[in-house]
């Protein structure tokens, strides 16, 4: 009897390590974001957008936003199933050319993850 009651209580013990680590390795993956961007054009001319192209985990919601001087415009997306999100700014007439960088927030739940990319407008 002794002997049944060890193997017993090293099985609930091996059984419930196995599904610690599976349950926290589940978790691991959940809890991370990731966020890259790239801008399809970097040198997209007047009156057309410059595409951004962001890459994170699917579903999640991102924020794109453009620095120009004092105006900050945003565009909003959605990360595909493949977790792509395009984004897109519109170029007015540029007089002088300017290095814009494009700040992106991915956020899913709780987690944020931040990323930039840039263009300079022909």
């Amino acid at each position: 009897m002794r002997r049944s009651a060890f193997v017993l209580a090293a099985s609930l013990v091996a059984l419930l390590v196995s599904a610690t680590s599976v349950d926290h390795l589940a978790n691991a993956g959940a809890a991370s974001l990731s966020c890259t961007a790239h801008v399809a054009n970097p040198h997209p001319a007047n009156y057309t957008e410059a595409d951004i192209i962001v890459h994170t985990v699917p579903g999640a919601e991102v924020t794109g936003t453009e620095h120009i001087g004092a105006a900050h415009p945003t565009q909003q997306g959605v990360a595909n199933s493949n977790g792509v999100a395009y984004i897109y700014f519109k170029i007015s007439y540029v007089i002088k050319r300017e290095v814009r960088t494009v700040t992106i927030v991915a956020k899913q739940g709780p987690l944020t993850e931040t990323c930039r990319t840039s263009f300079d407008p022909t």
